[in-house]
């Protein structure tokens, strides 16, 4: 996808209310709090952040463009790269105990 054709999509997603019912689904599957301040972060052009203000701070990813399974792998990576003492994202863990 083109940038600024990958930017828009964001954007549209940014400003479309059903993202409101799946960041309340995803705080209520992560054992955060329903009531945290929540608010869009700007600038990314392949996925739809939010900074979820709870406990700590932190970031709520929608990916747009990505299949489950590139996910599931794009998350693994990410694990196995912290666990080798490489700064990256910490993932959080759903109460089920996935990714």
């Amino acid at each position: 996808m083109f940038p600024e054709r990958a930017e828009r999509a964001v954007e549209s997603c940014m400003t479309d209310t059903r993202y409101e019912q799946r960041l309340a689904e995803a705080l209520e599957a992560y054992g955060l709090d329903p009531r945290a301040s929540v608010r869009p972060l700007r600038g990314g052009t392949a996925n739809v952040s939010f900074v979820v203000d709870a406990r700590e701070q932190l970031i709520v990813t929608f990916c747009v463009d990505l299949t489950l399974e590139r996910a599931e792998r794009l998350a693994m990576l990410l694990e196995h790269v912290r666990r080798h003492g490489l700064p990256t994202n910490r993932l959080l863990r759903s109460r089920a105990g996935e990714l």
